[in-house]
């Protein structure tokens, strides 16, 4: 099950959430400890190139900024496949 992440098309997350909010917030389920957790997201917001957007709100994103933090959440658990729908 950690071995995908999921990315959807048309990603919907709470608008009043940062970037970091978002992918931090994400995994509820036991697939990372909360000190890779902490570690891991400004790396993926880093690597889809949201770093210099961290303090703005998903409310104030493009579509396509959209996409990219939906991928940091898809990469965060560092899966070895991404599926998008």
């Amino acid at each position: 099950m950690n071995k995908v992440g999921f990315l959807p098309e048309l990603p919907s997350f709470y608008k009043y959430l940062t970037v970091t909010e978002l992918v931090r917030s994400m995994p509820r389920c036991p697939i990372l400890p909360a000190e890779l957790l902490a570690d891991r997201a400004p790396r993926v917001i880093a690597q889809v190139g949201l770093a210099p957007h961290v303090k703005k709100r998903l409310g104030e994103y493009s579509k396509g900024m959209l996409q990219r933090a939906g991928l940091a959440q898809a990469l965060l658990h560092d899966p070895e496949l991404v599926v998008s729908r």
